[in-house]
């Protein structure tokens, strides 16, 4: 998707990551809306993931062309959680894993996806996956002392006109959203359709609520980089082969996120090299 290098091995001491989310679909399995149904997967969850309570009963997330939406609905569902933050909401037709801002990094939370997919498909035995999409989201927030710092942390091709010194008026909002599509070659060319991508940066307002799982309020006005990639087509619940997407979706991602930060922005999040 990106004409980028991928970085070397770094990690941010202060990070703006505020959510990571991937999300499988698959066709709907009545019994994982029932506690007698739901049961085998507990026990093959509990090692990883030992609590459990009943989710919401009308909310679901979707990634797809219009970002991470939030659907209303019969979703009769489960979450499952440890004590680091990871959530995993099962209903009838999909999983979601999703971790705040104490996400540790990609390789822990692609074993702990491939966990939960082995455990699903090894007790309801699923044949197809139909959707697979991944959400990064991060918030930045301005330093108290000054309000135009974020102008400082980014590159100034993904902060727009907006943000340059011709604006003689206060902004209280402003949203970039570009959609595009992978080719199918190279690391992409084992992908059951074309990969796309939704990235979606701007300033949003305090008050605003930004979709996820849960919703993700603003609490005062930010920076956020909104990166929702995803894969949508019928094909075998592998899950090595969707795992291998994710890493690839999330390669991606992250080299669209360490080429946005400016020097000023990579010392600000702390950007060390491992």
């Amino acid at each position: 998707m990106f004409d980028l290098p991928e970085p070397a091995p770094y990690r941010l001491t202060r990070p703006p990551l505020v959510q990571a989310l991937v999300q499988v679909r698959y066709p709907v399995v009545a019994s994982l809306g029932t506690v007698a149904g739901i049961a085998p997967l507990q026990e093959r969850l509990r090692e990883r993931l030992p609590y459990m309570e009943q989710a919401s009963s009308n909310m679901s997330v979707q990634l797809g062309p219009s970002g991470a939406m939030i659907e209303s609905g019969p979703q009769d569902g489960w979450q499952f959680s440890d004590e680091d933050g990871h959530k995993l909401v099962l209903t009838p037709g999909a999983l979601n894993l999703v971790i705040d801002q104490r996400y540790k990094g990609v390789r822990e939370f692609a074993d702990l996806l491939s966990f939960c997919l082995s455990a699903i498909s090894s007790t309801v035995r699923l044949g197809r996956c139909n959707r697979l999409g991944v959400r990064y989201l991060s918030v930045a927030e301005p330093l108290p002392e000054n309000e135009f710092s974020w102008i400082d942390w980014f590159r100034p091709e993904i902060l727009g006109w907006s943000s340059s010194p011709i604006l003689n008026a206060r902004l209280d909002a402003a949203v970039n959203r570009v959609q595009i599509k992978a080719g199918q070659e190279g690391e992409f060319e084992n992908f059951p359709a074309t990969a796309q991508g939704l990235v979606t940066t701007g300033w949003f307002p305090s008050g605003a609520v930004i979709s996820g799982l849960p919703p993700v309020p603003v609490t005062s006005p930010s920076y956020v980089l909104d990166l929702d990639f995803f894969v949508e087509a019928s094909q075998s619940f592998s899950v090595d082969g969707l795992v291998d997407q994710f890493k690839i979706l999330h390669s991606q991602m992250d080299r669209f996120f360490y080429w946005s930060l400016s020097e000023k922005g990579a010392e600000y999040f702390g950007l060390e090299e491992k």
